[in-house]
Order: structure tokens, then sequence, then C-alpha cells
């Protein structure tokens, strides 16, 4: 009894030939049309989720400066006075030279332990960079959450930057900076060098002042640290304030930079120019958040730069 025979194949007859070209040519057809549609809804997917991600990050830094808006709000309910943008520098005229107005509000934004040891680090070396073995400041090292803002990667941590004596140190930066007004040596802002403004020194009127603006720190990561900066002309701006027409100050980094005045979005396409440090602007794109005085933050669009001037100023004449 035969269980099973062999198949025996011939050679294929045209016919057969056609249909298995035509089956092989729908299969790589079909393949075809499935990576396209898959490349499509990866393509459509990545784009949402990048949208949605900047978006939650744009909210973020935006909720950040209503925080550093009632911090400031606390400081100035305490002491009847808002912090100074920049100490003094003299030791002979102030407790803690070159500090910034961020690290002045500490205590208000849940960051007692560092405020608190302000005062000892002071006492063990005026100078807030100092890299000498037991006279180091904690402050200057740390990263502080809400004063980055989460568009820029370079905020989740500290840096190694050189400073002017050649030593280096871990540093902590900054997204905001207090507005000094138009100029960090008119001082006709909420924040410079020695400040001392209270609510009712803003005759513009609370809700059309504007005293905190985003501008990420230097390319180099050498402007715009949190704690403590000596700035331009050792005024603090740059690193604790800035004005919304700053000008040059010469140095050798800036030479290949324009004169000035700067203002609000000149350079928003311009991502790596060390230039548009001289200026407000944020890693979104097409304008910036800024906190008033009355405590709201607002959107300001990069082409409503000639509005900021007016902003910027405390007793420019703007009533609310």
């Amino acid at each position: 009894m035969v269980l099973f025979s062999p198949i025996r194949h011939g050679p294929l007859d045209s016919g057969q030939v056609t249909r298995l070209a035509n089956r092989i040519g729908s299969s790589l057809v079909e393949l075809l049309v499935v990576i396209f549609v898959i490349g499509l809804i990866y393509s459509l997917v990545f784009s949402a989720t990048h949208l949605i991600r900047e978006k939650v990050q744009k909210t973020s830094c935006l909720n950040h400066l209503k925080q550093i808006g009632m911090g400031l709000q606390g400081h100035h309910d305490s002491l009847n006075v808002f912090p100074q943008g920049t100490v003094p520098g003299s030791r002979e005229n102030s407790l803690f030279p070159y500090l910034s107005w961020r690290a002045l509000i500490l205590a208000h934004i849940d960051q007692d332990n560092l405020a608190k040891a302000i005062p000892g680090d002071y006492g063990l070396s005026a100078d807030p960079f100092t890299t000498e073995i037991g006279k180091v400041h904690q402050g200057p090292g740390k990263v502080i959450t809400l004063f980055g803002c989460p568009s820029d990667s370079r905020l989740t941590t500290s840096w190694v930057v050189t400073l002017g004596d050649g030593k280096q140190r871990n540093l902590g930066m900054s997204s905001y900076l207090g507005i000094n007004g138009t100029h960090h040596l008119n001082g006709d802002g909420t924040f410079f060098l020695g400040s001392k403004t209270r609510l009712s020194d803003i005759l513009d009127g609370t809700s059309n002042t504007i005293i905190v603006g985003e501008r990420p720190p230097s390319i180099n990561l050498v402007y715009g640290w949190w704690y403590a900066g000596t700035g331009w002309d050792f005024s603090g701006a740059g690193d604790a304030h800035l004005g919304v027409a700053e000008t040059n100050p010469g140095y050798q980094y800036y030479l290949e930079c324009p004169f000035g005045p700067y203002s609000w979005g000149e350079t928003p396409s311009k991502t790596k120019v060390h230039c548009r440090e001289f200026s407000f602007w944020s890693p979104h794109g097409s304008g910036a958040n800024f906190l008033f005085a009355d405590g709201s933050v607002k959107w300001i669009q990069n082409d409503n730069r000639f509005i900021l001037k007016s902003l910027a100023t405390i007793q420019g004449g703007d009533l609310e």
C-alpha cells in the first residue's frame, strides 16, 4: 500500500510565471504602503508629542515666574521693599557683596536652609565665588529648579565655569532676570544695583510694569548665575538684571557684537549668537513670559518690542 507519493513539479508555464510576478509585485507595493503609513503615523505622533512637551514646558516656565512673583511679594510684605537687584560690591557698604535678588528671596520660596546659610557664608568670605577651601559658599553651586525654564536643558545641572582669576567653580544658572528699566546705568526700573524699590514707587501702575523677564544664561555660561554676580561694569547687569535697551560694554567676548542699544526680539532666531545676551528672549521662539508688579505673568510677542520700553520703567507716566 502506498502511503504517500512525492509530488513532482515540472517547469512553470508562462501563466504561472505571470501570476507569481504579479503577486510579488503586489506584496512589495503593500509593504511600501504599510511602511509609508507607519512612517506617517510616527511623524504625526512625534510632532504632537513635541508640541505637547513644549506647551507643558512653556506653561511650567510661566508658573515658575508666578511663584517667583509670590516670593518677591513675600519679601515686600516682610520688609516693605523689594530686594536689591544686586547688592553693592563694597563690603563697607553692604553685608553681602554682589548677592542677587534671587538669593534674597530664598526664604520666601521654601529654600530656608540656603537662606539661613548666607550670613555665615559671607562671614567666612566676602567673595561669593571664592574657591578657597573652607570658605566656599553653599549657594552658588546649587540648582534651584524654580529659577530655571524647563525649555532650557542647561538649567537642570550646575556647570564648571572658569572665573576671572582662572579658577573653576560649579555654578547654577537662571533663566530669569530682573528688569532694571531701560539701561542698567539709568536705574529707572525695579531691580538694579543697590535698588530699594517699593510698590508705592511704581507710579506707572503695577499692572503696567514688568519686573522680571526671560533671558537664558549666556552661551559660554559666564553670565546668568542665580546666586550672585558682578555683571557688566560691576553693576550686576547681565547676571541678575537687564535693561530693555542695553548697550554692549565692549568686553573682549563681545567685540563682534554691535554697540546697541539692543531691544526685545532683535535676535529671536539666532540661538547660538552670544550678542543676544543684551536683550530678553526665550527658547519658546516667538516671545517670552514677563512677570508684572501685580503678580500676573503675560506672554509678550517678539514684535511688541516697542511696548517693552514703556513697561520697563516705574515712573514713565504710563498709568493704569
